[in-house]
């Protein structure tokens, strides 16, 4: 008798862990389920994107010489950089704020997803966020701001990796670091050198070039214009990430927090010097390009 209560406990036993393990299958298969679904419905429903880049730039009347008499600004005030003008310490501040496996993910990073789902758990909230510099390029770019924030998201990840296919690593990040918004007015970081430091790129000194990246987080609370010590904190911040990661020496981040700014303050110099002239131009390209029918 005693033996085959003993027998029946086990059953007893087995059947809950079964039953446990069937319900747990079954809430993964419906989740799944809801989520293929789901993401199907995204892709399914997904607008087509032109993926040529085509930015808003401004454009410039020359004199005789060769001399800018004045600059037309469009919707956004940007000029197009080649990805040689870039210093590399410029580059290596973004790498080290922004997405440090940029040269070694496919547009999306796993592992910075996982980070930050553990990171986002443990603080209860949101805490840190994954998106790559393809992923931004994406959203910024391409896709523009949607309400919906998953789908959104969703989409970035789908277009980031149809970007990695269709463009270089170095023409993803040339296209972001011209595409960018820098506050003051500045679009990309050619724009944003002479904005903020009236420099060419090549210019640029290491503290610049990480004051530059580390705006684009929040650029109107990390303007040094306004708010020059938060400003400081950031660069700072930038300059200890790029130690970190081995771009730069701990030497060079020691003079580079303790480089003061110099700002230009003359931040609209390229605007119309010469307005009457700059009229008549403007009106000359008109007649012609209508004349032309464009």
């Amino acid at each position: 008798m005693k033996s085959n209560k003993k027998q029946n406990k086990k059953k007893r036993k087995l059947n809950i862990w079964r039953l446990s393990i069937l319900i747990m299958l079954l809430a993964l298969f419906i989740i799944g389920g809801t989520g293929v679904g789901f993401l199907y419905g995204i892709i399914k429903n997904m607008p087509e994107f032109d993926l040529t880049y085509n930015p808003d730039l401004s454009a410039f009347i020359y004199d005789n010489n060769g001399e800018i008499v004045a600059q037309l600004r469009g919707q956004e005030n940007r000029i197009f950089a080649d990805f040689s003008e870039m210093p590399d310490s410029l580059k290596k501040a973004f790498l080290a704020t922004e997405d440090i496996r940029f040269y070694d993910h496919f547009g999306v990073d796993l592992k910075a997803i996982a980070r930050a789902v553990v990171a986002n758990i443990k603080k209860g909230g949101y805490a840190q966020g994954s998106s790559t510099i393809t992923m931004q390029l994406a959203s910024n770019a391409f896709i523009g701001h949607r309400e919906k924030k998953m789908e959104r998201k969703i989409q970035e990840a789908i277009l980031a990796i149809q970007l990695e296919r269709i463009y270089t690593k170095d023409e993803i990040f040339n296209l972001y670091l011209n595409h960018i918004n820098f506050g003051e007015g500045a679009w990309g970081v050619k724009t944003a050198a002479q904005v903020y430091f009236d420099k060419q790129l090549n210019e640029l000194t290491l503290a610049e070039s990480a004051l530059l990246a580390g705006l684009v987080q929040r650029p109107s609370t990390y303007s040094p214009f306004r708010n020059p010590e938060l400003a400081t904190n950031r660069r700072n911040t930038v300059l200890s990430l790029m130690e970190k990661n081995e771009f730069i020496s701990a030497k060079q981040v020691s003079k580079a927090k303790n480089e003061g700014f110099v700002l230009n303050e003359n931040k609209l110099r390229l605007q119309e010097n010469y307005p009457w002239f700059t009229d008549y131009v403007i009106k000359e390209a008109s007649d012609i390009l209508e004349d032309i029918g464009m």
